[in-house]
Formats: C-alpha cells, sequence, structure tokens
C-alpha cells in the first residue's frame, strides 16, 4: 500500500510537471443576485480588483441593488458551498 502511494505521488508531480504554466484558465462564471449570468476571464478576475471592477460593471443599470452594489454592500459567495469568498483572500 505504501508503495501504491508512492508511485501516486511520483504520478501526480511529474503531471504538474508536464503541465504548461501559462495555459489559459477556464473563465469563471458568475450568477449575481438577480440571476443573470456571466463568464469572465480569469486573467480578469484572479484579484479582487478586478473581480470588484466586473462586478460593479455588472450592476451599473441596475436599479434597485445596483447603488448598494456600487458602494460595497455585497458578498461574493461559492455557489458549490455557500462559503463567502473574502476580499482578503
Amino acid at each position: 500500500m505504501e508503495e501504491l502511494e508512492k508511485a501516486k505521488k511520483a504520478a501526480e508531480e511529474e503531471a504538474e510537471k508536464l503541465k504548461p504554466s501559462d495555459a489559459p484558465k477556464p473563465p469563471i462564471r458568475f450568477k449575481d443576485a438577480v440571476g443573470r449570468k456571466f463568464s469572465f476571464p480569469w486573467y480578469l478576475t484572479k484579484t479582487w480588483k478586478g473581480m470588484e471592477e466586473l462586478i460593479k460593471q455588472a450592476f451599473l443599470h441596475v436599479d434597485v441593488i445596483g447603488p448598494h452594489v456600487h458602494n460595497d454592500h455585497y458578498d461574493l459567495v461559492l455557489e458549490a458551498n455557500g462559503e463567502i469568498i473574502l476580499p482578503q483572500v
């Protein structure tokens, strides 16, 4: 069993070496509070500032909650488990 674990770890390390580090990442799927769905490029969303800018752009013309979003009154939540993503993370 120990040999199997070592072989698995070695295979995973080798697979990591084969992956190009600059390969394009898939887009981030974003669903807003009013149910609209967006697909944001990874390179624009990889920082909080980038994601925040896209979210604010998405709410430019939303009357009721748009001003709240522009005043940073929102949470960014993972759909899979409901966890909130903090700006520091």
